[in-house]
């Protein structure tokens, strides 16, 4: 945990900077701006490190990719989010990835951070959009599978399994990591020394 906070913080030295992260860091700069997938996968590693021992600081800056996310890459018109920024250098086709490759695709991870970070902080239009990203490509589940296995995970958080287990107390933190000893998928924690 201790070597992946320590990462993260290396991270946003090099590739973050006047409010945009970038994909490559050369000759002490960063340079060309991240794309979706980039990002997806940076919200995604800052949910994990929220989920070790919920440090909000992780929400914090899982928030500030998201907004990012939301203003810069986000299709109204399909609800999905298209691979290159906006304010990017134009390409002659913008695409829109959905199907999972050697990496998944940066909607797949969205749609289920979205729906997790939706349902720990009471963000029902987070969670209405993870839905309606789900429900896009549902029609491929059962003949291209191989494609969307990342989607498949998105929707048991989503529809099928989705579970919240919240520890308070003196001793939540302890208690988070003996519960989290065994194998439960598809559920949100959440722990803190605070009373409800």
């Amino acid at each position: 945990y201790a070597i992946a906070k320590k990462l993260y913080e290396n991270m946003k030295k090099c590739f973050f900077a006047d409010g945009k992260w970038y994909r490559i860091y050369k000759n002490k700069k960063g340079s060309i701006g991240a794309f979706s997938e980039d990002l997806s996968l940076l919200a995604s590693a800052l949910y994990a490190l929220y989920e070790v021992d919920c440090d909000t600081f992780y929400l914090d800056e899982l928030k500030e990719v998201l907004d990012i996310l939301q203003e810069d890459f986000y299709l109204s018109e399909n609800g999905l989010f298209q691979f290159t920024s906006r304010h990017a250098e134009k390409l002659i086709v913008s695409r829109t990835e959905i199907f999972d490759n050697v990496i998944p695709s940066g909607n797949s991870i969205l749609c289920r951070v979205l729906f997790q970070y939706g349902t720990l902080v009471g963000k029902e239009s987070y969670i209405e959009q993870s839905a309606k990203m789900v429900n896009q490509t549902k029609a491929y589940f059962e003949n291209a599978h191989g494609a969307l296995g990342n989607w498949l995970v998105a929707w048991l958080y989503a529809e099928e399994n989705n579970r919240q287990i919240v520890i308070t107390g003196e001793h939540a933190h302890k208690a988070l990591h003996k519960e989290r000893n065994t194998y439960q998928p598809a559920v949100t924690w959440l722990a803190t020394s605070m009373e409800w």
